[in-house]
């Protein structure tokens, strides 16, 4: 039995749960060279992965490769984007992530919408945060 891109999904995703970004980046690679397609899902994990590290560069440059390629981005994509680049400070960044989702017609999750909040509480933007907050409730979320 061959690896599909299910099975890569889950060891870049178990690498990057772990914190091991290389090994996420090498199931990437592998798959991509064996000439398995990695799928919307994959991606997903591998931003995660980087998330986690708090490498937002490669989170950056993985976002611009999803744009080239004939996937179709979904919620999912952005709301891990949009919490990595809050909880690594970066809220200029997560704030326009959520505005490219609404513009997109998608909508930020609560942990989406708190990891902002949170972000610029930390970064004294208390501007973006309630800006943040307000955009929440009007969305019903609480």
């Amino acid at each position: 039995v061959r690896p599909n891109d299910v099975t890569y999904t889950v060891l870049i995703d178990g690498a990057g749960r772990l914190g091991d970004v290389k090994r996420a980046e090498e199931a990437f690679e592998h798959m991509k060279n064996v000439g398995v397609e990695p799928s919307l899902v994959c991606y997903t994990a591998l931003l995660g992965a980087y998330s986690k590290a708090g490498n937002t560069k490669k989170i950056k440059a993985t976002m611009r490769k999803l744009e080239k390629a004939s996937l179709k981005l979904d919620s999912v994509v952005y709301n891990v984007v949009i919490e990595a680049y809050a909880r690594n400070g970066q809220t200029k960044d997560a704030l326009s992530t959520v505005k490219d989702m609404q513009y997109r017609g998608m909508k930020p999750t609560l942990n989406a919408y708190h990891a902002v909040v949170m972000a610029c509480s930390e970064r004294g933007d208390a501007k973006g945060g309630l800006s943040s907050l307000k955009e929440m409730q009007s969305a019903g979320l609480r």
